[in-house]
């Protein structure tokens, strides 16, 4: 989720500004006439390190860290109301993360929680004492209900809900005026993304036809499993484990095969719909990978956006919801959450890469016909939302006999369907309008459809797609 070598702006988002210390108090700020732009522009000062925060994993304590001033190399502290930092007595942070193992040993480790209700926001919360990092009156503190954290999480809608909301943004530039980043390599030119999709639970058999290229960001956009079990989730898991080494990052989205246990639990009342639609359910069930669940991430220098398949949708019709009572069960835990059952309006405006488990209406789409609005699987939600927010690249997959890729040129989009059926491409509905705004389309399903190549055996029948993107100028 963070990088240790990386440095992190706290910013919170009512009152937009910095979680600051000068080596024991903690406080907020903001430069006098300042807004955050321009004092994250002019923090290159000595004291730079001041706002800039490290995000440590916790050895003891899985899904938590410590977070560490920069400057002060002090922890950020509590013993439940007071706020402050700690640096041990200049032991040292290997040290004191070590030695972390007391019963006071939570003061010092936090959850950092995904707001689901503004994607791209966190909640901070003690991991001892359960209090959320607060500014209220723009004034920083911890504040409790004395309510379980989710609870106080799906019921964070009022006019003061974004007083314990949080930016958390990498630092790009280091103090003193230099423009290399902080303990991080400047970003390259170009990042190679290597997309996989709807391998449905033959991961392993991948590379015995098909080795997964070199690249930076290994991407699976769904499907990953055949029912989303947790045997097959844990052994997808490890296998990333495997080859997760080889890239910088590893993001997946769930898909709509890899619901279908969990709603098969629901519908036979083994599992409450409110922990399926719970903040970071799916990405509990995975160590190796980070799961991007309507929420964004920059890696590389790219703002990669996944709007992950929602439980409540409905396989051929995401626009629609499903037909068993689990699926209106988990929108109903969702929408009572503080959530919208249209995900796709969440999507950011400018980002690079979005990733969605299945198509916009009208590309890549098709399961015979070539006329418009005859598609599976899509949406015209979606198609609306990328409309308007503009993405470079679309990744998905879902619709296996669709596998294949539009890329804009100067001439319009080319490209095509790369499925073979019958010894020619399976038929789709043609390229992109004009005016769509991605540069690059990419359904890669990896998996064949065996009732149309007539095999009746499931196999992996294309490579993983590695895409190569410029960093914006």
């Amino acid at each position: 989720m963070f990088s240790p070598s990386q440095a992190y702006y706290i910013i919170n988002v009512e009152w937009e500004k910095f979680v600051d210390t000068h080596g024991k108090e903690v406080w907020l700020w903001i430069g006098q006439d300042k807004d955050v732009e321009t004092a994250i522009a002019e923090n290159r000062t000595p004291a730079a390190g001041n706002i800039r925060w490290r995000f440590l994993d916790c050895p003891h304590q899985p899904d938590t860290f410590y977070i560490v001033n920069d400057r002060h190399e002090a922890f950020l502290d509590t013993h439940g109301t007071d706020l402050s930092v700690w640096n041990n007595g200049g032991r040292g942070v290997p040290q004191t993360v070590a030695g972390n193992t007391s019963k006071h040993a939570g003061n010092i480790r936090w959850w950092v929680l995904d707001c689901p209700h503004q994607p791209g926001t966190f909640y901070i919360v003690n991991a001892r004492h359960r209090t959320f990092l607060d500014a209220d009156c723009g004034k920083l503190s911890l504040w409790s209900t004395g309510r379980d954290v989710a609870d106080v999480i799906a019921e964070n809608t009022s006019r003061y809900a974004a007083n314990i909301r949080w930016h958390i943004r990498p630092v790009l530039h280091a103090a003193g005026g230099s423009a290399q980043p902080v303990a991080a390599p400047l970003p390259q030119r170009e990042v190679r993304i290597v997309h996989l999709s709807d391998t449905h639970s033959m991961h392993r058999d991948i590379e015995a036809r098909f080795p997964l290229p070199d690249g930076d960001i290994l991407v699976h956009t769904g499907d990953f499993s055949n029912n989303g079990t947790e045997a097959e989730i844990a052994d997808f898991d490890a296998w990333l484990g495997e080859v997760g080494p080889r890239y910088k990052h590893v993001i997946v989205i769930p898909g709509n095969h890899d619901w279908w246990d969990t709603l098969g639990r629901i519908q036979a009342g083994k599992l409450d719909p409110k922990t399926a639609t719970a903040p970071r359910y799916m990405q509990r069930k995975f160590g190796n990978c980070r799961v991007l669940d309507q929420e964004e991430a920059v890696l590389e220098g790219l703002r990669f956006f996944g709007s992950a398949w929602c439980p409540w949708q409905k396989d051929g019709r995401p626009d629609s919801i499903g037909k068993s009572g689990a699926h209106q069960d988990t929108l109903d835990a969702w929408q009572a959450s503080g959530g919208c059952r249209g995900v796709f309006g969440q999507i950011p405006p400018g980002v690079d890469v979005l990733l969605t488990h299945g198509p916009a209406a009208d590309i890549l789409d098709s399961v015979g016909s070539t006329c418009r609005g005859s598609g599976w699987g899509s949406s015209l939600q979606l198609f609306k939302a990328i409309m308007l927010a503009k993405p470079r690249a679309h990744l998905f997959g879902h619709l296996h006999e669709q596998r294949g890729e539009w890329r804009r040129s100067p001439g319009g989009f080319e490209g095509g369907v790369e499925y073979i059926a019958d010894g020619r491409p399976f038929p789709t509905i043609g390229p992109p309008p004009p005016d769509y705004p991605c540069e690059l389309v990419s359904c890669n399903a990896m998996s064949n459809h065996p009732g149309i190549d007539g095999t009746g055996v499931q196999c992996i029948a294309g490579p993983a797609r590695l895409i190569i993107m410029a960093l914006r100028c």
